[in-house]
């Protein structure tokens, strides 16, 4: 294992660090989705005509989207920002090649 990396987890070598389980992404995936199960409803409801038809379109919409959401979040905490190029670049400096 290489040294820390993002979070105070350790590296195996490569940009990915071993994720822990986080409740953060988990809530800021609950958080979101409700806001937008609300939002499907709501436009469910003024097509539809019937607030129990547009109950099951948002949870159709919307539940399997979660699971969605909160692992592409969680893939994102696996990369080692620190030690990228996108992460030089965004910092103002040019990668090593290409400085030439």
């Amino acid at each position: 294992m290489r040294g820390p990396g993002p979070h105070g987890r350790r590296t195996r070598g490569h940009a990915l660090a071993e994720p822990d389980p986080d409740p953060v992404a988990l809530l800021k995936t609950v958080r979101y989705r409700v806001g937008l199960f609300a939002i499907t409803a709501a436009v469910a409801v003024l097509v539809t005509g019937a607030t129990g038809e547009a109950l099951s379109i948002g949870l159709a919409t919307n539940v399997p989207k979660t699971g969605t959401d909160y692992s592409y979040e969680r893939a994102w905490a696996r990369v080692a920002w620190e030690n990228s190029v996108i992460n030089g670049v965004f910092r103002g400096r040019r990668a090593s090649r290409d400085r030439r």
